[in-house]
């Protein structure tokens, strides 16, 4: 059985998607882009991490959370605070696919 998949790291406020793209916004913590930043720096770890899990016959979807989990753990060092509710909305989502 062959299975491939995907993986999202998402914000789920109503103001999300304001504060990622509000590049004219202070943040005394954090920035805009916060999502797209790390995930441009860590794009070759991620796919490394997904790679060693086939390899080690870990699975796919074990390499696509190990990677979303990066990418959630990054982006969240960018995340303007002002009461953690962006912060904590933060989800990361794997999906699974049969060939």
């Amino acid at each position: 059985n062959k299975v491939s998949g995907s993986v999202k790291v998402t914000y789920n406020t109503e103001y999300a998607v304001y504060v990622h793209e509000n590049l004219s916004a202070y943040h005394a913590v954090g920035s805009a882009k916060f999502l797209e930043i790390p995930y441009r720096l860590n794009k070759d770890k991620m796919i490394a991490i997904i790679a060693k899990a086939v390899k080690n016959k870990e699975g796919i979807v074990v390499g696509l959370t190990k990677a979303g989990n990066l990418l959630r753990e990054e982006s969240q060092k960018l995340v303007p605070i002002r009461t953690g509710r962006l912060k904590n909305s933060c989800r990361v989502e794997i999906e699974r696919k049969k060939l």
